[in-house]
């Protein structure tokens, strides 16, 4: 009766403690999909002004510091990547050479069926966008299931 005892209080020990196991891996991994989320709120509440510092790399600040007028205008719109598509079905992440890739799929601005891809790196202690592309699609049935850095991509041009 006690060798059951004992074992049953092992086997409850074991699985209470790899229950609680968290690996470094886990413990440290910010996630790309909260950063896209955080962001989303930030040009939701605050349109006219978001903090882009907050939520895009310094390369994206620095260009923003270098424009002016219309060229700065263009730079902030592109840049609000969260608000290019209107819904999203689904969204992917993975790790990357320099961070983290996110690819969100959804329908676009314009109604169209469209992937937004973004690449975050980590800057003082953030993730923070460094890479954006947009993708249009024909249907749906074109959507990435996987997420895919904004390099992934191959860019195709019409034939002349």
């Amino acid at each position: 009766m006690r060798k059951k005892t004992i074992a049953s209080l092992l086997l409850v020990t074991s699985v209470s403690l790899s229950g609680c196991s968290i690996t470094p891996e886990t413990e440290s991994s910010p996630s790309a999909w909260s950063a896209y989320q955080q962001f989303k709120r930030e040009l939701e509440n605050n349109p006219k002004n978001p903090a882009f510092d907050r939520h895009l790399a310094s390369d994206w600040i620095e260009l923003f510091d270098g424009a002016e007028g219309d060229e700065l205008s263009e730079l902030k719109n592109f840049a609000a990547y969260p608000v290019w598509l209107s819904n999203t079905r689904a969204h992917y992440e993975k790790a990357s050479e320099s961070g983290y890739c996110l690819s969100a799929n959804g329908t676009a601005f314009d109604g169209s069926p469209g992937t937004v891809s973004v690449e975050y790196v980590r800057e003082q202690d953030q993730v923070k966008a460094s890479e954006i592309h947009y993708q249009y699609w024909e249907n749906e049935s074109e959507f990435p299931d996987e997420a895919k850095c904004p390099g992934d991509f191959e860019l195709g041009f019409p034939e002349s």
